[in-house]
């Protein structure tokens, strides 16, 4: 039977069980610096344990059904999420594109008792990443997205910079109902906002758009004036049935002189047959 047991800090572990089936009678139980040590009887806990040397399973306390349960909890590391992400936005200039920022978040634990509630009696860093990052990761690109709606792209460092303290406190809100807490004022760092090269694209296709646009209006505007001048020259009127000006004219019907298919809709600019450009 053990006379003796140490709980100390584990790097990569919030918390941990210790095994207690082999402890004697008033065992002596050893807490090493930076750790907490939780001693639960019957399920209940029976004390919260900082640095020092303490008496455990005493006999004066005996029960033949007992169970005891012996967490060791890691005050003094911090432990890293990373969040963040990307999602599809549209800015200032309506143009779709993803935007997306990433941060780091290191938190610590705040209260043993409510960190093995919400997580059970092991606890890993990956763990505690895993609970926090989507929710972290949806409220900096909401945040970052409402920005975006606002000011320009090269702007969000700093406009988010000068949100900090909103968003930590949110994050720190949500991290002390599984008691935890930000490691630090710094405990949280931003990476620079960024867009994918989606939105070069998109800019690129907008201006040609645009271009096109002009384009057809410039054509239809000179098909309007030519049309203008050529009823006014002959003293036409389309009410009195002037045919439309040359220049607006479409065929009805078109021949392919390549492989002789007929009847081909005048508005068609390759033969359905044949596939060749028509003249």
């Amino acid at each position: 039977m053990l006379k003796e047991i140490t709980v100390e800090c584990r790097n990569g572990l919030a918390a941990y069980e210790k095994d207690v089936s082999e402890v004697a009678y008033d065992c002596t139980l050893i807490v090493g610096q930076g750790c907490k040590a939780m001693y639960f009887i019957n399920g209940r806990c029976d004390g919260v344990s900082g640095p020092g040397r303490y008496c455990i399973n005493e006999y004066r306390r005996r029960r033949e059904n007992n169970v005891y349960r012996l967490v060791a909890v890691n005050m003094r590391d911090a432990f890293l999420i990373k969040t963040g992400g990307s999602t599809r936005f549209a800015g200032r200039d309506r143009i779709p594109y993803k935007i997306g920022i990433w941060a780091e978040v290191r938190v610590c634990v705040d209260d043993p008792v409510q960190l093995c509630d919400s997580f059970g009696f092991n606890v890993t860093e990956e763990e505690i990443s895993q609970r926090f990052r989507k929710s972290f990761a949806d409220g900096l690109l909401a945040g970052l997205c409402e920005l975006a709606n606002r000011y320009p792209v090269a702007q969000l460092k700093a406009k988010l910079n000068e949100r900090a303290d909103e968003i930590k406190k949110t994050m720190g809100a949500e991290l002390s109902k599984a008691g935890l807490k930000l490691a630090s004022p710094d405990g949280c760092c931003f990476g620079e906002p960024y867009i994918t090269e989606e939105y070069i694209a998109s800019l690129k296709e907008a201006e040609q758009d645009r271009r096109e646009e002009e384009k057809s209006e410039s054509e239809r505007s000179f098909l309007r004036a030519l049309n203008q001048n050529v009823c006014k020259n002959t003293g036409g009127d389309r009410r009195r049935g002037v045919p439309e000006p040359l220049a607006a004219r479409v065929p009805t019907e078109k021949r392919c002189p390549f492989c002789h298919a007929e009847k081909i809709p005048g508005t068609e600019k390759f033969c359905p047959v044949c596939g060749r450009e028509l003249l």
